[in-house]
């Protein structure tokens, strides 16, 4: 049983506005008019939509772009429509796929969360699945936590709204006792080298 010393609070800040009408329009509207747009599952390696693609000899490019989604581009519009079509090439690692419209934005960012003073009794997957879930959703579970190489800290990955802030305690009833513990956003960025070894890594039971 969970109960959060503090809610979940949304930070207020000053808007500013501007417009844009750049000289590379034409340029941006050309390759995203053969972009598609997927939807992550989970995060996991994108090794086998890669070899799908490549196995046909269509070229492509991928990159993420925030939240649980990624961004494909191809040399056609045609190609572009197959892959969409044709969700046995994607349907393994992606929930959805579709075309690149200008309405589309991302309103989440991934946050990695440091996790103190967890009571043995609840080391496991599903209590940091848990915890994260509290303040987003949990996206990746660090693997020294996972294999308990070390117990001072826990460390989850989460995807929440840019403007959610996390309770800095939650109180965990388990077995007889009620255990405080200590939420801290981490310093540390999710860095392009993670995303790439995680996304874009071989699978070694391919």
């Amino acid at each position: 049983m969970f109960r959060s010393s503090g809610t979940v609070s949304e930070q207020k800040s000053k808007t500013v506005s501007m417009s844009w009408m750049g000289d590379t329009e034409n340029e941006v509207e050309d390759w995203l008019s053969r972009s598609a747009i997927g939807k992550l599952k989970e995060f996991s390696s994108l090794i086998q939509v890669n070899k799908n693609l490549e196995d046909r000899g269509i070229n492509f490019s991928s990159s993420y772009m925030g939240g649980k989604n990624v961004v494909w581009t191809f040399e056609s519009c045609y190609d572009r429509v197959g892959f969409i079509n044709n969700g046995f090439l994607w349907r393994n690692c992606f929930a959805s796929m579709i075309e690149w419209k200008e309405s589309w934005s991302n309103s989440t960012k991934l946050k990695w969360i440091d996790i103190y003073g967890v009571p043995l009794i609840c080391w496991c997957k599903d209590f940091f699945k848990k915890v994260g879930g509290l303040v987003g959703e949990t996206m990746w579970i660090e693997e020294e936590t996972l294999n308990k190489k070390r117990l001072d800290k826990g460390r989850i990955l989460i995807l929440a709204p840019f403007d959610k802030t996390i309770p800095s305690e939650i109180l965990v009833k388990a077995g007889h006792g009620a255990f405080p513990i200590r939420l801290e956003e981490s310093s540390m960025p999710v860095s392009s080298e993670w995303l790439s070894q995680t996304l874009y890594a071989i699978l070694v039971d391919l």
